[in-house]
């Protein structure tokens, strides 16, 4: 059995957000949208930092590690996370797959 999951929308987060801290302001939400996303778990662990970073990096590993390199065959994991690394590192930036190859 298989259960899809998306993040939240801001509104949604917020809505969540405002649950787990009733006095937080628009701004301090918003960094906490930009920063952890909107994955569904991370108000069950209270949008605490280290936590939070540890279930998202878990999530990275399995999706990516496991689902795609499995899924997909690919052979070289390490030149699969450089190029995520990359792709993440320039988000909004024109690259091409030389500029990648480099």
């Amino acid at each position: 059995m298989e259960f899809v999951i998306y993040p939240f929308s801001f509104g949604e987060f917020s809505e969540l957000y405002h649950t787990v801290f009733p006095d937080s302001d628009s701004r301090a939400m918003f960094t906490q949208y930009l920063t952890d996303g909107g994955m569904p778990y991370l108000s069950n662990l209270r949008y605490a930092q280290q936590p939070s970073q540890q279930y998202l990096q878990d999530l990275y590993n399995s999706v990516v590690l496991k689902d795609i390199v499995k899924r997909n065959g690919i052979r070289d994991v390490d030149l699969l996370e450089r190029i995520i690394a990359y792709i993440t590192a320039n988000v909004g930036t024109t690259f091409s797959a030389t500029a990648i190859s480099k």
